[in-house]
């Protein structure tokens, strides 16, 4: 296609139509109108809800998990621990006795939060079951001043229990390891006469003044049954015996102290240390001649 220039400016040549062959004109056909397609109704979206974390939470474990009230514990430290008369900041009252690492006690109670600091109440368990430290010891784990739980050394309860295996453990484990339960021994029954004065009174099986003191091989026994055997004297071998009879002990709950020179007086009132004294006794409920 040829441009010319006329003034400068390009001037294209006019576009020809194209040529439409002659005849008569068609008519228009209108094109079918498309038939609309129906858009399905869908259901309305299911919102699943996200499930709700559960409210109930998880005790944080603790450094002491497996120690609690009436449980055997193990000094976990490369450090003495103290013991103190009560518990208190900074320090509990005044020094009763210091024990060394590896040292069992049994927990009476604990851990006793004062401020920041935890406190156990304790007392030192002993391999001839004689007098012990008793009182409150502070933990650290920061400093290394730790407990350590271990396992109650239970005998099995058998229908019939030799005594010594109880007389073996220390008088708060018994208590611990058996409770209120009524155990069945077999032993030879032995009682003497004592003076008993004051100290500790409550129960109709702990009377104070002259009473009888029994033992079923050597473990000390109290308790009507065994007593009224006895005749008097300065001890008698009554033969073997089955006995029954518990720990833990109902009336433990009235036991308190009796001051020096009151024989046969009551307690005015319960007291901690003298309950747990009591319960530790093993009370007799029966006793029966073996032919």
């Amino acid at each position: 296609m040829a441009v010319a220039l006329v003034a400068g400016v390009a001037i294209s040549p006019p576009v020809r139509a194209p040529l439409i062959a002659s005849g008569p004109s068609p008519v228009p056909t209108s094109a079918p109108e498309p038939t609309p397609t129906p858009t399905p109704t869908l259901p309305p979206p299911v919102v699943t809800p996200s499930p709700e974390p559960s409210k109930s939470a998880t005790p944080a474990p603790t450094s002491f998990e497996g120690i609690g009230p009436e449980s055997v514990a193990l000094v976990n430290s490369v450090l003495s621990l103290d013991v103190w008369s009560t518990p208190a900041i900074p320090k509990g009252g005044t020094p009763v006795a210091r024990l060394a690492p590896a040292t069992k006690v049994f927990v009476w109670q604990g851990p006793v939060l004062i401020g920041t600091q935890d406190w156990w109440e304790i007392e030192q368990l002993t391999v001839d079951h004689q007098s012990a430290s008793k009182g409150w010891i502070l933990t650290d784990t920061s400093s290394g001043r730790s407990l350590a739980p271990l396992p109650l050394a239970c005998p099995p309860v058998t229908g019939l229990m030799d005594p010594s295996l109880i007389d073996s453990l220390p008088a708060p484990v018994a208590m611990a390891c058996f409770g209120d339960e009524s155990i069945v021994i077999r032993g030879d029954l032995r009682c003497s006469e004592a003076e008993v004065d004051g100290i500790i009174g409550g129960p109709n099986w702990l009377p104070s003044g002259s009473i009888e003191m029994c033992q079923v091989g050597l473990l000390s026994i109290v308790g009507e049954p065994v007593t009224s055997l006895a005749t008097g004297g300065s001890e008698e071998d009554l033969g073997e015996f089955d006995v029954t009879g518990h720990f833990s002990d109902g009336e433990s709950s009235s036991c308190g102290s009796i001051p020096f020179g009151t024989s046969g007086v009551m307690p005015s009132a319960p007291e901690a240390w003298a309950v747990r004294f009591c319960r530790q006794f093993f009370v007799v409920t029966e006793a029966t001649k073996v032919p």
